[in-house]
């Protein structure tokens, strides 16, 4: 059961202090920040795929088995650029 006690005594006593902290409010825009971020890069990620899409619809109307060829030569040429550029990786599961 809740007392009645004054509304000041409601809030916590540091409350004004982290309402005004810069340090505080700083935290809180590069959360924002980091937040906008993460939606927009999300936005463009979804849009590259719906581009990837298009163009793999477009190519496959040209000729079906187009993709069939194209998917082993594209995942040699990534690992060539990989062991060439990115050595280290070697083995890591990253192709």
């Amino acid at each position: 059961m809740l007392r009645n006690r004054p509304a000041s005594r409601l809030l916590p006593d540091h409350l004004s202090e982290l309402l005004i902290s810069r340090r505080e409010w700083g935290r809180r825009v590069a959360t924002l920040i980091g937040a906008v971020l993460v939606g927009v890069i999300a936005i463009l990620f979804a849009q590259a795929a719906d581009l990837a899409h298009w163009l793999f619809l477009k190519i496959r109307s040209v000729d079906p088995l187009i993709p069939l060829v194209m998917t082993p030569a594209i995942f040699v040429g990534i690992t060539l650029i990989q062991t060439r550029l990115a050595p280290e990786a070697r083995g890591s599961g990253i192709p």
